[in-house]
């Protein structure tokens, strides 16, 4: 299982975590979420609490996300800079030493979740004052840092000025149009 977690520290999707050996690889799409859902241990949760806090902090520059792999007990770190998310896993075991066993494989992602979060936001401050050409439910980044995607209708995706719209809005970041549907207040 994994689960991501985003800048803001909350689950934007289901990953998993791994041990303290930091490896990295060329692309995100080598790591898929598994099919099962195992647990995760409390020692990769804390060491993605770890993470996610230097990730908000002094390597919020190059940090994408989390995502917690408990198929096989680790952590995955999207980072746009291998080489200082290599110091981010050490300043996070220095942090919480209890954390140094925990293994953290790093994944180079394209966005940082900073810059990510920074289009959502544009993109959800022009679905508020509804001048998006289509109606949208919402946007939020990708869980591997290559993106975000905007939540619209079966019309919406098929509107090629929509796509023109939000990708003007999100500027630098991809924006993706994926189906969504309205929320159904509690």
């Amino acid at each position: 299982m994994l689960v991501v977690i985003t800048a803001c520290g909350s689950r934007a999707a289901t990953v998993a975590v791994a041990p303290a050996t930091s490896t990295a690889t060329a692309t995100a799409s080598a790591d898929q979420p598994p099919s099962s859902t195992p647990s995760i241990s409390p020692q990769v949760q804390n060491a993605a609490s770890a993470l996610s806090a230097q990730g908000r902090g002094a390597f919020a520059d190059i940090w994408g996300a989390l995502a917690l792999d408990g198929a096989n007990n680790r952590v995955l770190l999207y980072a746009t800079d291998v080489q200082r998310a290599q110091q981010m896993i050490q300043s996070a075991h220095t942090d919480r030493p209890d954390t140094a066993g925990i293994e953290v494989k790093v994944i180079k992602c394209t966005y940082t979740s900073k810059d990510e979060r920074a289009a959502v936001d544009r993109v959800v401050a022009a679905q508020l004052t509804k001048t998006l050409k289509s109606e949208t439910y919402g946007a939020a980044p990708t869980a591997d840092g290559t993106g975000i995607q905007v939540f619209t209708s079966a019309e919406g995706l098929k509107s090629p000025d929509l796509a023109k719209q939000v990708q003007s809005i999100a500027g630098s970041v991809p924006a993706t149009l994926v189906l969504g549907s309205k929320g159904v207040p509690a």
